[in-house]
């Protein structure tokens, strides 16, 4: 009757072992699954781009205050690895 309780007892550990392992894995699974999402929100593609310089007319000379249309014909992009 002893042996069949301590075999009993030693199931019911080896199950609370393996839903704790189960829980643990679980967490770690969305944990790792939410650091994707937040990171992939950050790396959103931005709609703007803020860009200063001057404007100088063919003489070199800076134009007057105002608003001015402007086409950009090529832009590049430098990517360091």
């Amino acid at each position: 009757m002893k042996k069949i309780r301590e075999v009993a007892i030693n199931k019911l550990e080896n199950l609370r072992r393996i839903k704790l392992k189960t829980v643990i894995l679980l967490l770690v699974f969305i944990s790792i699954g939410y650091l994707m999402l937040v990171c992939s929100l950050y790396a959103a593609v931005p709609q703007r781009i803020n860009y200063q310089g001057k404007l100088l007319n063919s003489a070199g000379e800076p134009v007057s205050d105002g608003n001015r249309n402007i086409r950009f014909i090529r832009i590049y992009c430098g990517i360091i690895v």
